[in-house]
């Protein structure tokens, strides 16, 4: 499974991204404030990014072999 929004499919995905945004990456963070497993455009107001808000003690929400990029920092 890739994930698709607005005819873009995301294949670079920055994992346990905080409130740390890569433009042109799938960032995956849990805030318990926002809805799971939603999609949130420009979470900063700064660089067009996305937020997926997803808990990833539930697994990377894509199938095997679906992505090419995978992005971490300070984050097991």
């Amino acid at each position: 499974m890739s994930i698709s929004v607005d005819g873009r499919t995301y294949t670079k995905m920055n994992l346990g991204c905080g409130n740390k945004f890569f433009p042109d990456y799938l960032n995956v963070s849990y805030w318990e404030q926002l809805s799971s497993g939603t999609i949130y455009k420009d979470p900063n107001g700064e660089t067009g990014a996305l937020l997926l808000n997803h808990d990833l003690s539930k697994g990377i929400p894509a199938a095997d072999n679906s992505l090419d990029i995978v992005y971490h920092s300070h984050f097991l």
